[in-house]
């Protein structure tokens, strides 16, 4: 292991593959009401990619939180700056 299991989702966030480079970033929030993907891209997606995406969203969140009920995928708006680097406190 190398890195520390408290820090696994600080310093990667998940990432979304469209035709090979990263358009966007994923997480998935678990509460007693169900789980819910949340996507946020970082360009403004096609129809298509959006259609695509959100079908892809649907079988992540059936593998990764199958029991949970209702499952949702959310896909936000494009970003209006990019992503900034986590801080982590010393």
């Amino acid at each position: 292991r190398v890195i520390d299991h408290a820090y696994r989702y600080v310093i990667f966030a998940g990432t979304l593959l469209i035709d090979g480079f990263v358009q966007a970033t994923w997480a998935i929030r678990r509460t007693s009401d169900g789980a819910t993907l949340t996507i946020e891209p970082l360009r403004r997606l096609t129809k298509a990619d959006r259609i695509t995406v959100a079908e892809e969203g649907d079988r992540l969140l059936e593998f990764a939180a199958g029991a949970a009920s209702p499952r949702d995928v959310r896909i936000t708006a494009v970003a209006s700056s990019p992503p900034q680097a986590p801080q982590l406190r010393r």
